[in-house]
C-alpha cells in the first residue's frame, strides 16, 4: 500500500447540486442511490487537502476503509470528490479513482455507495461488501488537516 500525490482542492458544499443526484451528470448511477446515500460533511468552502490511497494486490471495500484511517485520513463525500475530478481531470485518465461514501444496505446484502471515476466518465454505484476491486484502482482520501 501507498499514497500518491497530494492535491489541494477547493471544495464549495453549499453547491446546490450536492442537494440531489442529477442522473444527467454520470455515466451511470444505480437505480435507487440518493443524495442522502453520499451525505455533505463540511459548510461553506475550504481548501482540501486529498491523496489517492494504491494497494499493491486486490482489495476489498472494508481492507481500503480500514487502511484510510489506519493512515490517519478519512474518506471523502461527494462534494470533495466531485470537486477533486474537476479540478484534476487528467488523474481519471490514468487509472480508476474511487471515492468511498456511505454504508448502504439492500439488494442481497451490505453496499457501500462509491463515485466512480475512469476515462472521461463519472458514476454512482453501489458496492458489494466483500467483492474487490482491481490493483490499477486508486481510492481518493481526505487529509486530516482539512476540514
Amino acid at each position: 500500500m501507498a499514497t500518491i500525490g497530494k492535491f489541494t482542492v477547493p471544495v464549495n458544499y453549499d453547491d446546490v447540486r450536492w442537494e440531489t443526484v442529477n442522473r444527467d451528470r454520470y455515466l451511470f448511477v444505480t437505480h435507487d442511490l440518493r443524495s442522502e446515500d453520499f451525505p455533505i460533511r463540511g459548510q461553506g468552502t475550504a481548501e482540501v487537502v486529498m491523496t489517492l490511497v494504491v494497494f499493491e494486490n486486490e482489495s476489498d471495500p472494508q481492507q481500503v476503509l480500514d487502511e484510510i484511517k489506519r493512515l490517519g485520513l478519512r474518506v471523502p463525500d461527494r462534494a470533495e470528490a466531485e470537486s477533486f475530478h474537476e479540478k484534476h481531470p487528467a488523474e481519471r485518465t490514468k487509472y480508476p479513482i474511487i471515492a468511498l461514501s456511505s454504508s448502504v444496505t439492500g439488494h442481497g446484502g451490505q453496499h457501500v455507495a462509491c463515485i466512480y471515476a475512469h476515462w472521461g466518465d463519472l458514476g454512482l454505484y453501489r458496492h458489494l461488501l466483500g467483492h474487490c476491486w482491481g490493483q490499477d484502482c486508486r481510492f481518493l482520501a481526505i487529509h486530516p488537516q482539512s476540514l
